[in-house]
């Protein structure tokens, strides 16, 4: 419910609530939210965050998975999961539409705020490019075939200095991977070739 979130994040001092806190996988709630495509706490995370200057973790320690690939990529499997079923990286996943939707508000938020933080919130910083994890959250975007996040990424290309010319570890960059035949779950693909 959008009032316990509210509830929580404003009396986060009071509960002692630390937004840093990670679970076993080492993911925050802001990460979980962005993973889940619940952009209503993604939004009120950052706008707590920066009106207190609270640095907020904006990525994963240690497999160095940003909330802005977490929405762009791996949240098809966290829905498998929200239903009951088994993720299994060798069969296509096609999120419903809803799922589609609250990951293109979650991407679209994360975007905007990283467009603003690379002027006024460095300890919010959001980098949009980074490719730390393997790929940039634009090509998982792209590999997921998602073209409406990928609109998303053309449209603040130049607030958020979008950087199309990265390369993933395969050498790729971005404007190859649409002709990626199969998808085949993180980290596996099929060339189209």
């Amino acid at each position: 419910s959008t009032n316990v979130i509210d509830y929580m994040i404003e009396n986060s001092n009071q509960l002692n609530i630390v937004f840093n806190d990670a679970d076993d996988r080492n993911e925050t709630g802001f990460l979980l939210a962005c993973r889940s495509g619940n952009y209503y706490a993604v939004e009120k995370l950052l706008e707590y965050c920066e009106r207190y200057h609270y640095p907020l973790a904006m990525k994963n320690e240690i497999h160095q998975v940003t909330g802005l690939e977490m929405a762009c990529m791996f949240g098809y499997q966290y829905e498998v999961e929200l239903a009951g079923g088994e993720f299994n990286g060798d069969k296509p996943y096609h999120p419903s539409n809803e799922y589609r939707e609250r990951t293109k508000r979650t991407t679209e938020i994360l975007l905007k705020h990283a467009s603003r933080s690379i002027c006024f919130f460095e300890n919010l910083y959001l980098d949009v490019n980074s490719t730390k994890s393997g790929r940039s959250a634009l090509m998982n975007a792209a590999l997921t075939g998602r073209d409406d996040l990928v609109d998303l990424f053309i449209k603040y290309a130049d607030a958020c200095n979008i950087d199309f010319n990265l390369r993933d570890q395969t050498g790729l960059n971005v404007l190859l991977m649409p002709t990626i035949k199969a998808f085949r779950g993180p980290g596996c693909y099929e060339s189209g070739a």
